[in-house]
C-alpha cells in the first residue's frame, strides 16, 4: 500500500475528464429503490459471525449505468461525466454542484459539497435518467474513513457437501436469483436479491442467509472505492521535493537502494534487502512464481515480459488463458483495455496539454481543496500540484499492479532497466481491481484460488479492503491445502498502531509487512504494531523522488501518447519521459520486496523440503534490528504504551515498531541452504 497525501479523494480528479467512447442507447426507466428506512444501527454485515457496524453516507449516493451497445465513435462522454453535466446544468436548490467519480465503466458516485442545505433527499429524483439503471448506498464502517458501494450481490458460501438442488431451495426461499458460482472454490455462489425494494437490502438479505441452515456465510459483494489515487489502498506522492535532475540515461540499477542502499549511501549501514548478495550465492527465483493480485498489470513492459508466466502448453485453462487473467472483465488479459483506457488517457494527457488556466477550471473542486489546505499558494503553484496528482493517480494507482511486479521480478538483460529482488522469478498477474476501486470481494476470492491452481509458490497482496469471511476462508483454505505456498500482505499505510485492523494482513499465517526508509526508520505512514511480522523498504519521498522506491509503471504504453508530444524530461513521479520507470513509496512496495526475498529462498530450496511454517521463521531469523532506529516520538510512545501495560509484555520497542527487523535476503538464503544440506 502507498501511503495517502490528503484525506480528501484524488480521484476527483477524474471528474472532468473528457473522451470516451459509449454507444448511446434507449433505455427503459426503472424505479429507484429508496433508502432503507431501518434503524442505522440495524446496518451491518458479518466477518466471522460478528457484526460491523456500517453507516450510510449523507452526501453520496452511486449508481450504476445501463450496459450499452459497443460504439466506434470517439466524441462520445463517458456515462459518470454526462452524469455530472446532467445534474449540474440545473443545480439544486441552494446551488450544490455535484461532483460524480467513476468507479470502473459501470458505476459512479455522486457527492454533494460538505455542509449541503438540500442533501440526498432533493438529488435522488434527479438520478432518474435513461441511462441510470439503479442507485446504491454509499457506506462506510463505523470507525473508518472509508467509501463502499453496496451493489444488489451477495456472495453465498454453503455448507460442505450441500447439493445443488439444497443451494437452489436455500436461494429461492430467501428470494435470491443465482448469478454464477464462484471459479477456483467450493460450494460458494454469487446471487442477487430478486425484488431490491430499498438501497440497504443486501445488507438484510446476507444476515437473513446468515441465520439459515445450510448456509456458512454471507457477505455483500462490496466494492471498496479508493482513495485519491490510492492504488489498492495506498498512493503515489504527489508532492516531491529536491529532486536532483533526472535523465533517461541513467543506470536505474545505481538508483535501487531497496536491493542495496549501499550503491547510493556508500559508509552506511545497508538499510536494502541485500538481493545483489543473494544472487551472489546462486539464487535469483528460478523455477518460482509469485502471483500479484492487484490492479492493471502490463505484463507486455520490456522489464515483465519475458517474466511473466505462461500456461504451460497442454494444460487447460479458462478460455483464451495465456498470461494470468482479468477477474474484473472476466478475459484473460490483465493490461489495460480499449474501454478503460479511453476513460483514462483524457484525463491523463490533461496533465500534460492544459495552461494553468484551464486545468483550474476543469478542476476546481481538486484546486480549492489545495488553496484550503495551503493558503499561500499560487495559482501556478496549484495547476503544479494538480498534474502532479492526475499523473500520480495513474502511474502508480491504476497501474498498481505493474509497479508491484516490478518490485517483485523485473529483468532486464542490458543492465539499465528496473531490476527486481528476484529477477529470475515467473509473475502470474491476476486483476482483482476496476479503475478507482479496491479489489473487489468475489475476484479476490476467485483469483486466490486461481493462483494456487495455477501453481503460485508466493501469493502477494499489496492491499487492504474491509474485513470479508469469505476472503478470509479463501486465503486459509489455500493455506491448509499447499502447505508451502506462502502469502504475503501489505501491513496498511494509516502509520497507526493498528496491524489487527487491517485485512488481510492481520490473518493468521499471513506474512505483514511495514514499510523502512533509506535512512533505516520507520516510513511515517506504515502501521505497525501487534501482529507485524517484519519490515522491508517502501520508501519516502517528502524529501524528493529518489527516497522511494523506483519500479515498473503502465504510462509508456504507446496510447497514451497518442496525439500528444512525449516531454523532453521526465515528470514527476517517472524517471523518464514516457513513464516506463516511476518512484513510488508504500507498504504495498515492502510486501512484494519480501514476496521477492521469500522467492529467492525458495529458489535456494529446489526439492521444496522447507514448508511455509519453515520458511516463515528462517525469515524471521534472518532479519535485523541492527540497521534501524526509532525516532525520539517513537521511542516516548512507546514508553507510554508500555506504561498503560498496552503492549504486550515479550515485545521491546524495536519489535513493536519493526516486528522481527528489516529483512535480509542473503541472509534468509544462506538459512535455506544451511537447513537444506
Amino acid at each position: 500500500m502507498m501511503p495517502p497525501i490528503s484525506p480528501r479523494p484524488l480521484f476527483r480528479v477524474l471528474l472532468l475528464a473528457i473522451g470516451f467512447s459509449l454507444g448511446l442507447a434507449l433505455a427503459v426507466f426503472r424505479p429507484i429503490p429508496t433508502l432503507a428506512q431501518a434503524d442505522p444501527a440495524d446496518l451491518f454485515y458479518r466477518f466471522n459471525g460478528e457484526p460491523v457496524p456500517l453507516v450510510v453516507q449523507n452526501t453520496a449516493i452511486a449508481v450504476a449505468f445501463q450496459d450499452r451497445p459497443p460504439s466506434r465513435s470517439a466524441s462520445l462522454t463517458p456515462l459518470y461525466q454526462q452524469l455530472q453535466n446532467d445534474l449540474n446544468a440545473a443545480p439544486s436548490r441552494g446551488g450544490d454542484v455535484v461532483t460524480v467519480q467513476p468507479v470502473g465503466t459501470r458505476y459512479a458516485i455522486a457527492t454533494l459539497p460538505a455542509g449541503s442545505r438540500s442533501g440526498l433527499g432533493a438529488l435522488r429524483p434527479r438520478l432518474q435518467l435513461p441511462y441510470v439503471e439503479t442507485t446504491l448506498a454509499v457506506v462506510n464502517r463505523a470507525d473508518q474513513d472509508e467509501q463502499i458501494l453496496l451493489p444488489n450481490e451477495i456472495i453465498v458460501s454453503f455448507a460442505a457437501n450441500t447439493t445443488e438442488a439444497e443451494q437452489q431451495q436455500i436461494l429461492a426461499a430467501q428470494g435470491l436469483a443465482l448469478i454464477r458460482p464462484l471459479r477456483f472454490t467450493e460450494n460458494r455462489i454469487l446471487a442477487r436479491v430478486s425484488n431490491l425494494d430499498h438501497e440497504t437490502a443486501v445488507l438484510t438479505a446476507a444476515e437473513q442467509l446468515n441465520q439459515t441452515a445450510g448456509v456458512r456465510s454471507a457477505t455483500p459483494n462490496f466494492i471498496p472505492v479508493r482513495s485519491p489515487g490510492e492504488p489498492m489502498g495506498s498512493e503515489l506522492s504527489a508532492s516531491v521535493a529536491g529532486s536532483r535532475s533526472r535523465s533517461a540515461a541513467d543506470n536505474l540499477a545505481a538508483l535501487a537502494w531497496h536491493l542495496d542502499s549501499t550503491s547510493i549511501a556508500p559508509g552506511r549501514s545497508n538499510t536494502g534487502v541485500k538481493a545483489p548478495a543473494a544472487w551472489a550465492l546462486g539464487s535469483r527465483g528460478n523455477g518460482i512464481t509469485v502471483a500479484v493480485l492487484d490492479t492493471f498489470t502490463q505484463w507486455d513492459h520490456p522489464e515483465l515480459v519475458n517474466n511473466t508466466y505462461e500456461l504451460s502448453p497442454g494444460t487447460a485453462g479458462l478460455p483464451g488463458e495465456s498470461r494470468g487473467w482479468d477477474f474484473v472483465e472476466n478475459d484473460p488479459d490483465t493490461r489495460i483495455e480499449a474501454t478503460e483506457l479511453s476513460l483514462l488517457r483524457p484525463l491523463f494527457q490533461s496533465a500534460f496539454t492544459l495552461s494553468d488556466t484551464e486545468l483550474l477550471r476543469q478542476h476546481d473542486t481538486t484546486a480549492r481543496r489545495i488553496k484550503r489546505d495551503n493558503p499561500r499558494r499560487s495559482d501556478r503553484q496549484i495547476a503544479e500540484q494538480i498534474r502532479a496528482e492526475i499523473r500520480s493517480a495513474i502511474a502508480g494507482g491504476e497501474f498498481h499492479g505493474t509497479t508491484v511486479a516490478g518490485v517483485i521480478g523485473a529483468s532486464t538483460a542490458q543492465g539499465m532497466g528496473s531490476t527486481g529482488v528476484a529477477p529470475a522469478v515467473k509473475i502470474l498477474p491476476a486483476r482483482t481491481g476496476t479503475i478507482s476501486s479496491g479489489p473487489l470481494v468475489d475476484a479476490s476470492i476467485e483469483a486466490i484460488g486461481y493462483a494456487a491452481a495455477r501453481g503460485a509458490d508466493v501469493i502477494n497482496l499489496s492491499w487492504r479492503m474491509p474485513p470479508t469471511t469469505e476472503v478470509s476462508d479463501a486465503i486459509q483454505e489455500v493455506l491448509s491445502a499447499n502447505p508451502r505456498l506462502v502469502v504475503v500482505a501489505s501491513s496498511g499505510n494509516n502509520g497507526r498502531r493498528e496491524i489487527g485492523l487491517n485485512f488481510p494482513s492481520s490473518l493468521p499465517n499471513v506474512v505483514s509487512v511495514g514499510a523502512t526508509t533509506l535512512q533505516g526508520t520507520r516510513a511515517p505512514y506504515s502501521s505497525f504494531g501487534p501482529g507485524l511480522t517484519l519490515v522491508a523498504p517502501g520508501g519516502d519521498m517528502q524529501s524528493g523522488l529518489e527516497g522511494g522506491i523506483l519500479t515498473t509503471s503502465g504510462t509508456g504504453n504507446d496510447q497514451f501518447w497518442q496525439g500528444i508530444a512525449i516531454p523532453d524530461q521526465p515528470w514527476s513521479p517517472a524517471q523518464d519521459p514516457r513513464g516506463h520507470y516511476v518512484w513510488t513509496q508504500g507498504t504495498s512496495f515492502a510486501s512484494p520486496a519480501v514476496a521477492g526475498v521469500v522467492a529467492l529462498m525458495l529458489s535456494a530450496d529446489p526439492e521444496r523440503r522447507l514448508n511455509r511454517d519453515r520458511i516463515i521463521a528462517l525469515l524471521e531469523a534472518a532479519s535485523s534490528h541492527s540497521p534501524l532506529s526509532l525516532a525520539p516520538d517513537e521511542q516516548e510512545l512507546y514508553r507510554v504504551l508500555r506504561d498503560q501495560s498496552a503492549t504486550p509484555p515479550a515485545e521491546n520497542e524495536l519489535q513493536y515498531f519493526f516486528g522481527s527487523g528489516l529483512v535480509d535476503a542473503e541472509e534468509a538464503v544462506r538459512l535455506v541452504r544451511a537447513s537444506v544440506r
